[in-house]
């Protein structure tokens, strides 16, 4: 269970966009910039890239993961999921599936808010697969450049 709980904390949890809220329409332009960094967290996840992962947020990012102390900042962050990498890998668990689905995004002045569900499938060295549902709620922050950025995320097990 630990191996999965820390896979999901490294999964930091991006996917398509169910709906956006009602006033709070999400423009087209910055739709696709968001979607851009959910992709790249996608792309990051299965091999398990924390360098790219951590890349992803702000430089006071924060993660708040279930039964864990907030992680503050980035290099605490890459810490923490350097750890956990190696949890894994000596656990003999890699990714053969990572399926977020966010449920809804607003965002207002720079900032978005989004939340959804996850699911992780791992496979042992052995070829059993393990399965493991969350929830997530992460804020984003539009960058000078247009990109975005996760400035906090959290999450929790549970789900379908």
């Amino acid at each position: 269970m630990i191996t999965i709980l820390a896979l999901a904390l490294t999964c930091l949890l991006s996917a398509s966009v169910i709906g956006a809220s009602g006033d709070d329409r999400v423009q087209d332009a910055e739709r696709a910039q968001i979607e851009k960094l959910h992709e790249r967290d996608i792309v990051a996840t299965a091999p398990g890239d924390v360098d790219q992962l951590v890349s992803l947020f702000t430089e006071d990012g924060v993660l708040l993961s279930q039964g864990a102390a907030p992680i503050a900042g980035k290099a605490a962050i890459l810490e923490q999921m350097k750890q956990q990498k190696a949890q894994s890998e000596a656990a003999g668990m890699r990714v053969v599936k990572y399926a977020p689905t966010i449920r809804q995004l607003t965002v207002k002045n720079g900032v978005a808010y989004e939340w959804g569900q996850f699911e992780v499938v791992q496979q042992t060295r052995e070829g059993k697969t393990v399965e493991f549902h969350g929830n997530l709620l992460r804020v984003l922050e539009r960058q000078p450049d247009g990109s975005w950025k996760f400035s906090r995320v959290m999450w929790n097990a549970g789900g379908p």
